[in-house]
């Protein structure tokens, strides 16, 4: 069995959904998908399978949400490996640096795979995330890189990454995957709407 340590990025302050999220508390912290927050959604979601086991989370969030984060997690009964308090938000790449350089800290190598998460997910259907989540952990095993998760863009938007797909991986009948040519964060509204035509 696999073991995955959840990395879950909720330091952001939800400025595309304001005034229902505010900088005291953010998108994350609200219940907006159902009658939990979407923090407690998201670890409410890792439940482990037959083939791999969710460790307690480490969490990256805002010095300033603390005991928020803290108030939330014995809400839904949960114990984490750390929260990782950051003094200013600095986007994706550096919470997901620190965090793996957490993880490696507390675990020493000991064959453990990281899985960046950011808190404020809505996903449908939870039995398809878990199953991708198993694949995409023994994938891993294979390949030994850093595998990232995308979904088709049915429009074009600014406030998103967009993935360049490079050649297909032939793994799985249920699930396609590809090399990463490029990963372009935030483009122009004309830049958007050229990548989804292509």
């Amino acid at each position: 069995m696999r073991s995955i340590l959840p990395v879950i990025l909720c330091g952001g302050v939800g400025s595309r959904i304001r005034p229902i999220s505010e900088d005291q508390y953010p998108k994350q912290f609200l219940s907006l998908a159902s009658n939990f927050s979407l923090l407690q959604d998201t670890i409410m979601r890792l439940q482990n399978t037959d083939d791999v086991t969710f460790l307690d989370p480490v969490l990256l969030c805002n010095r300033e949400h603390k005991s928020i984060v803290k108030s939330q997690l014995d809400e839904v009964n949960m114990k984490h490996n750390g929260i990782i308090l950051e003094p200013m938000g600095k986007n994706t790449a550096p919470a997901a640096s620190i965090g793996a350089f957490h993880a490696n800290k507390i675990f020493n190598k000991n064959n453990v795979q990281i899985l960046l998460l950011p808190a404020d997910h809505y996903i449908k259907k939870n039995s398809n995330f878990l199953r991708v989540i198993s694949f995409a952990s023994k994938f891993l095993l294979e390949i030994n890189q850093i595998i990232l998760f995308g979904i088709k863009a049915d429009s074009p938007h600014t406030g998103y990454g967009y993935i360049e797909l490079g050649g297909s991986h032939n793994l799985s009948e249920d699930f396609k995957s590809y090399e990463v040519k490029a990963f372009k964060e935030k483009p122009s509204k004309e830049r958007a709407e050229k990548y989804l035509k292509n």
